[in-house]
């Protein structure tokens, strides 16, 4: 009996599968549109699930897809600021290796320097600060200074006479005579070292006097006056020379050495007296206003 149920059960192959599909969707073509909109709605309900599901797939997807290119972009980024960096290092390292050539080469082309092109003096300074009134007052009478009432040395004098105090003084090779520059600029000169300190006479000073060149550090020569007033006086500079407003003034007691010379002024006025056989030139100095706090003191070194 076993064999015969086997036998009468009915078998279910692909082409009987098609052809009841077939038959299932041509009723539903024949069906009215009335009749299959309920059948649709549910269909479309069932899978409606499905849908979401697909999106949201594709939405994680497109974050993950954002995510590895920002990854992959910010590596390369990365790979090209580090190898940018090891080129740069590399070119430093270069250029470095570089200026130490030309320093070498430098120095061996002034070894080998004929000694009569070489200057015999050079340039030393010695760095000071510019003492205030209360200091000046302090110095003074503490007896710190190698000057006195007797040198017409006094608090109110150091300022009304165009002087000033600076903390340098013999223990540090200062001596008088040594001229004394702020920025670069010519302010005054040495009248009076002490151990510790010295008096500088400003360049306007009435008592003020040097030796100049007019136009450029071997220009015509002249002689500076400080005359108490913000301008001061070129004399002995004959009328057959060349001199005009703007012409700049040179140190020319630094002339010679191994160092640029340090600039005095602008010459701002120019006056030429009736007969006279030399002209009267007024300078405004480089370096005006109130006195610097840091100045150096220049000494001749060999």
């Amino acid at each position: 009996m076993q064999e015969h149920a086997t036998l009468s059960r009915p078998t279910v192959t692909p082409p009987r599968v098609l052809a009841l599909a077939l038959a299932f969707v041509g009723v539903l073509i024949a069906l009215p549109p009335a009749w299959l909109a309920p059948v649709q709605g549910g269909a479309f309900a069932a899978l409606q699930p499905g849908q979401r599901a697909a999106n949201a797939l594709v939405a994680i997807g497109r974050r993950g897809k954002m995510r590895l290119r920002s990854h992959f972009s910010g590596a390369t980024a990365l790979t090209k600021a580090r190898s940018e960096a090891a080129r740069l290092a590399s070119e430093n390292e270069l250029l470095t290796e570089q200026v130490r050539a030309l320093r070498r080469r430098l120095a061996a082309a002034e070894a080998m320097r004929p000694a009569a092109d070489r200057a015999l003096l050079r340039i030393g300074g010695v760095e000071a600060r510019v003492l205030g009134q209360q200091a000046r007052s302090y110095v003074i009478r503490q007896k710190l200074l190698d000057a006195g009432s007797l040198d017409g040395i006094e608090p109110g004098a150091l300022v009304l006479h165009g002087a000033a105090l600076v903390d340098r003084g013999k223990d540090q090779g200062v001596q008088s005579g040594h001229l004394v520059l702020g920025t670069g600029r010519v302010w005054g000169r040495v009248v009076r070292a002490g151990p510790t300190t010295s008096v500088v006479r400003t360049l306007t000073a009435p008592d003020f006097r040097d030796v100049v060149r007019l136009r450029n550090p071997r220009g015509t020569q002249g002689i500076l006056e400080g005359t108490g007033e913000p301008l001061c006086r070129i004399r002995m500079v004959a009328v057959t020379e060349p001199a005009s407003v703007g012409d700049e003034v040179f140190a020319a007691s630094l002339l010679g050495l191994d160092a640029p010379v340090p600039r005095y002024g602008v010459i701002e006025r120019v006056e030429q007296p009736v007969g006279a056989a030399h002209w009267d030139l007024w300078m405004r100095p480089a370096l005006t206003g109130p006195p610097p706090e840091n100045v150096v003191v220049v000494r001749v070194e060999p």
